[in-house]
């Protein structure tokens, strides 16, 4: 009952959570086709807990970050001394340039 994970309240199981489910939902689409965190049809109570923690301002301007950050991330240190594999990298590329069209 409610769209946290405690129910109709934010708490700290939602505080611990949020970086992760963050980093997922850029990260994820680009690394497994089909697989996206922010798919209502898919997972309607992970969206509805990404809506309500679009709600708290300090989520918004501390943790949230944007699909951009979070693929640079991956690129970074997602894969170790090995370098990102060329099938994922054309995916966050191409990821990244649909982030921008939309904005």
């Amino acid at each position: 009952q409610g769209s946290f994970f405690c129910g109709k309240k934010f708490s700290a199981a939602d505080v611990a959570w949020a970086p992760f489910l963050e980093r997922y939902a850029a990260q994820l689409p680009c690394l497994h086709d089909g697989l996206d965190p922010r798919d209502e049809r898919k997972y309607p109570n992970l969206v509805s807990w990404y809506k309500a923690m679009d709600e708290i301002p300090s989520y918004i301007c501390r943790v949230k970050g944007n699909n951009s950050s979070w693929r640079k991330v991956l690129r970074m240190a997602g894969f170790g001394n090995s370098g990102t594999p060329p099938a994922i990298s054309s995916r966050m590329d191409d990821a990244d340039s649909f982030d921008i069209a939309s904005a």
